[in-house]
């Protein structure tokens, strides 16, 4: 008796393990591609630790970087391109979404030598020289400040995205 019971409970759990289930990145990505990249940071985290395939991991590394820099936050787009960046990840894109972030970051003598490195691999994109000549340009605006103060007037201005008035 207990012999079918243990064979039973044997061919349920199997069974239940053969169905197809979704993968996390799976829900991540479509997560991603709803444009609900908040939800799809938190998706791609918990997938990460469950892969073991290293071009996976890359790949997911980079996911979750484009997901950070849709949401405005440099600095962990920074962080993950980095990582996207010296596991080679296959898409040179990556390398320019990196110099973009430390250009973003204020990083601009660095960002110049990732700009360089993107023009070596895709030499036909003007991104490349457009990134070179901005971050060099700001870097000649810090040496040589113009007379002007800007202030932050905290009556117009929100921690939110303030602009396109509407008229409701």
């Amino acid at each position: 008796m207990k012999f079918y019971f243990l064979l039973i409970a044997y061919f349920l759990a199997f069974s239940v393990l053969s169905f197809p289930q979704k993968k996390r990145t799976e829900r991540a990505d479509e997560a991603y591609d709803a444009g609900e990249f908040y939800e799809a940071i938190d998706l791609y985290k918990n997938a990460y630790s469950a892969i073991k395939d290293k071009q996976e991991k890359t790949r997911v590394i980079f996911q979750i970087a484009e997901c950070y820099r849709k949401t405005n936050n440099s600095k962990q787009s920074e962080l993950r391109y980095k990582r996207a960046v010296s596991w080679e990840y296959p898409d040179p894109i990556a390398i320019l979404r990196y110099a973009e972030a430390k250009k973003k970051n204020g990083k601009y003598e660095d960002a110049v030598d990732e700009f360089k490195r993107y023009k070596q691999l895709v030499p036909d994109d003007p991104r490349s020289d457009n990134g070179i000549l901005s971050c060099e340009m700001a870097l000649e605006w810090m040496e040589n400040p113009v007379g002007y103060k800007v202030e932050d007037i905290r009556y117009f201005n929100s921690r939110g995205f303030d602009f396109s008035p509407a008229y409701a």
